[in-house]
């Protein structure tokens, strides 16, 4: 037998104990029982499961033993030696013979008597931990056992916290505790802690007290008086958000037996507010055994602390606008297709307690008719979360729908809003067309409001559109999936629909996207602000996460926007978006192409395109340099093309290759594949000019079309992009000077590689009175000024772009580039010292691109004429 202990594989021996059998296993370890020939006696051995484990892993381990044997007590077990076998690290702790509080509970709720009797030995042990500084942090049945005579002994101090400042007088509580781990999933991908039993504050990541524990323990005790937990959810997004949001039922409603005081003390256990609950175990111990309890003097804790103010400069902030904000059709950013997957993903910012899914679903006193109804039950329950999900934005929409429709396939109410957003988030787009169908199957069982509602959310007009809804909100005024359609981009809208539905949270999303658009410091104050109060209001406010981890991302706190992405990831686990953000992260933070492949594991493969334009599968290997493999793989997407799809679900199998084979100096291919895109762009719906300029250019040096025929597509590419975004004008979803700087990024700035072409783009920008917006595309624009004796214009962009954390790995091309261009103007200011760092850079990342990078071989050719240091 090998001595390894490999999962499923006990090993013989560790150190001086004689493995008798396996136990049982956990995230962190596996658990034998053995006995200790030295001492004679049979103790519970637990070891690292996974020999190959990080450093972090294993200092977590430790963490556990050396928390738990920090605490002496009867109703804690013992932890008898910490110790390494065979470079291993295991624990050797006290045996408990009997079961857990969780196989007790299996059989039902506990008598009166027995649970507080089971409480107040919980109390006791714990007090003993609070009482040495130590945060329990995972306190729940399963780490609460029951030995043959009735005695409690808590287990697994797995997650526990030591080093707790319990001074009152020093200006903190007890919480001056490191941050939670709760939402932050460790290098196994694993959350830390167990949903259902978390406290609110560690639910949301912000730091932690002792309190924590003490609200855990009233999910315990009310769980054992009554049977049923008191925050439940059809997923784990679901309760975390109950926890955090949800008044808790109160317990004589489940449990009419238990005396009054004895439900008061379970309140006071599950208050949301950690001021309000006891102040540690020992008060709740006091109050459980009917001593007089004097509340202990409580500092404020700061909620949050680990992420200071977001400051952002304007170029931080424009450098951070994805493409897509500005590839959008007229269609995406008008009525109908404002709204994204991303703003269903939202923010809450109703106050607590806050209101149920049946107050919201709950006609207003001006709608007509409300809401129709399942006859079953669990249906109508799902329904009812679903729409709450929507309304608070914690991305949990489309899962409970389709989870209702299944309890009810003759559900249309459930199936109008599924359809509607199975087109911006499920990740299989022939699921709306199937939604579709079944919808024109139960048309004669829907409702005249639910016909109402897919009328209008079928128009194709915008004009159409517009009209519709607001016949419609005139109507239904309590209805978020139409006033989620009629945002359009503006204030205007936005305000308007936060004035009927004050608590909408895609209203409060398109407001911080309008922000977003503004170049002031005042915008930015408001911006800050408002994601500020999202996320105090609602910390399951998805996309204020993601807005909030981009802001953190641009000015260079790694760490912070990381825990942020992490939890929005915990709440949508396939948010491709997120992923794709904390590839970034992870590739800021030094780790190794393992651990970003592994971050961007679940993202499709296949040649599905999503919103950044680039395969996903692509990424990697982009950062790495290896464009072979980019090749390779856009060749592979391109010859499973179809013509079916928008032309923004094209742009990735092409512009991807256009990408790899220019920067490998291959223009003839890149040429050839551009103007394969031109030729088959008029056959995809929606033709957008985004683009268009980088394939025109890609086409003209590739010699599949002359200078003059380039510049004469560019001038009507240019018109044509005026033109498509004029009607957002009429909309109010732009201001006229938006108009040129848009058109003339998509279609100018990535055409220009030589310095007559960036004369020409720079006189047709002067001529048509275009402000430029280098931060839609950054290195492209950057080069155009510089070939036209104007970078010192572009540095602050440029510096924008390297000071991001994500932007090495997600916008590789850009920060490399942003590197030769600021190097060429150091050189150009005779900095050599700082022209010679940059060009460094350049080398590191792409110095043995595979088949070559021309951006690093420009670096190269740069520093061998300033004599730089060797690379």
């Amino acid at each position: 037998m090998s001595n390894q202990g490999e999962r499923g594989t006990p090993p013989e021996r560790i150190a001086q104990f004689r493995i008798l059998g396996k136990l049982g296993e956990g995230g962190m370890g596996v658990v034998y029982r053995a006995e200790d020939e030295k001492l004679r006696r049979v103790v519970a051995i637990k070891l690292l499961a996974d020999a190959s484990g990080s450093e972090e892993r294993r200092q977590r381990f430790l963490r556990e033993a050396r928390s738990a044997a920090a605490v002496t007590h009867p109703n804690v077990a013992v932890v008898y030696q910490v110790d390494e076998h065979e470079g291993r690290i295991f624990i050797a702790m006290e045996l408990v013979e009997g079961a857990s509080l969780r196989q007790r509970l299996e059989r039902g709720p506990v008598d009166v008597p027995t649970a507080l009797d089971i409480a107040r030995q919980m109390a006791r042990g714990l007090a003993a931990a609070h009482e040495k500084r130590i945060v329990h942090r995972d306190l729940k049945p399963e780490n609460v056992m029951l030995d043959r005579t009735g005695t409690v002994k808590l287990l697994d101090f797995g997650l526990a916290k030591t080093g707790v400042d319990r001074r009152p007088e020093s200006g903190k509580t007890e919480a001056a505790l490191a941050k939670t781990e709760t939402l932050v999933t460790s290098d196994e991908g694993r959350v830390m802690g167990t949903p259902e039993y978390m406290s609110p504050e560690q639910a949301t990541g912000e730091p932690l007290d002792v309190r924590s524990d003490v609200f855990s323990f009233g999910i315990v005790l009310y769980e054992m008086l009554s049977g049923i937990r008191p925050f439940t959810g059809a997923t784990t997004g679901a309760v975390l958000v109950a926890i955090a949001r949800d008044p808790v039922r109160p317990l004589r409603e489940r449990a009419p037996h238990v005396e009054g005081w004895v439900a008061d003390l379970v309140t006071r256990c599950l208050a949301k507010a950690r001021e309000e609950r006891f102040a540690d175990a020992g008060e709740l111990l006091a109050a459980l055994e009917g001593r007089d309890v004097q509340r202990s003097p409580l500092a404020v804790t700061e909620s949050r602390t680990d992420v200071a103010p977001v400051s952002r400069s304007r170029e931080a902030t424009r450098a951070s606008r994805r493409w897509w904000a500005v590839a959008g059709s007229v269609a995406l950013l008008a009525v109908g297709g404002a709204w994204t997957a991303r703003q269903l993903r939202g923010a809450t910012t109703h106050p607590a307690p806050a209101a149920s899914a049946q107050a919201i679903l709950a006609p207003t006193a001006s709608s007509e008719e409300p809401l129709a109804r399942s006859s079953n039950p669990e249906a109508q329950r799902l329904f009812e979360e679903a729409m709450r999900s929507l309304h608070d934005g914690t991305g949990q929409t489309f899962t409970l729908l389709q989870k209702a429709v299944a309890a009810d396939p003759t559900f249309g109410a459930a199936y109008v809003r599924l359809w509607w957003v199975a087109q911006n988030e499920s990740p299989n787009r022939r699921l709306p067309e199937e939604y579709h169908l079944r919808l024109v199957a139960l048309q004669g069982a829907l409702s005249p409001r639910d016909r109402a509602l897919l009328d209008a959310l079928e128009a194709t007009d915008t004009a159409a559109a517009v009209a519709k809804l607001d016949a419609y909100l005139a109507r239904f005024p309590d209805d978020d999936v139409a006033w989620i359609s009629r945002l359009d981009g503006t204030a205007a809208t936005a305000d308007r629909a936060m004035a009927a539905r004050p608590t909408l949270v895609p209203a409060l999303v398109s407001k911080v996207d309008v922000l977003q658009a503004k170049d002031s410091s005042e915008a930015d104050a408001q911006l800050d602000a408002l994601l500020a109060k999202c996320l105090e209001l609602s910390p399951y406010a998805v996309d204020c996460l993601g807005e909030r981890a981009q802001l953190l991302d641009h000015r260079g706190d790694c760490g912070a926007a990381e825990a942020d992405i992490r939890r929005a990831l915990n709440l949508v686990p396939d948010g491709w978006e997120y992923r794709y953000e904390l590839a970034g992260l992870l590739a800021a933070r030094g780790a190794s192409s393992a651990a970003i492949r592994e971050a961007l594991g679940s993202l499709p493969t296949d040649p599905v395109i999503i919103s950044n334009g680039m395969l996903v599968a692509a990424l990697l290997p982009m950062f790495d340099g290896d464009f072979a493999e980019v090749e390779r793989i856009a060749d592979d997407a391109l010859k499973r093309e179809t013509s079916a799809g928008s032309e923004g679900e094209h742009l990735g199998p092409y512009m991807t290759p256009v990408f790899a084979y220019t920067e490998a100096g291959d223009s003839r291919s890149a040429g050839r594949i551009a103007n394969e895109f031109l030729s088959r762009r008029v056959a995809w719906k929606d033709p957008q000019t985004t683009f268009l300029g980088l394939m025109i250019g890609a086409a003209a040096r590739g010699g599949f079309m002359t200078a003059a025929e380039a510049r004469s597509r560019l001038e009507a590419a240019y018109k044509a992009e005026l033109e498509r975004f004029r009607p957002l004008v009429s909309l109010n979803a732009l201001a006229p000077s938006d108009l040129p700087s848009r058109a003339w990024a998509s279609t100018y700035a990535g055409s220009v590689e030589t310095a007559p072409e960036a004369h020409d783009a720079l006189a047709k920008l002067t001529e048509l009175g275009a402000a430029p917006q280098p931060h839609y595309f950054p290195a492209w624009i950057a080069r155009t000024f510089f070939l036209g004796g104007r970078g010192e214009e572009t540095r602050p962009l440029l510096e924008g772009v390297l000071k991001m954390c994500s932007g090495e790995f997600g916008k590789s091309m850009h920060w490399t580039r942003s590197h030769l261009y600021l190097g060429e103007l150091d050189e150009q200011k005779g900095d050599t010292a700082a022209a010679c760092g940059h060009y460094a850079k350049v080398l590191h990342r792409w110095g043995n691109a595979k088949p070559r990078s021309v951006t690093a071989d420009e670096a190269r050719a740069h520093a061998k004429k300033l004599a730089c240091a060797p690379e």
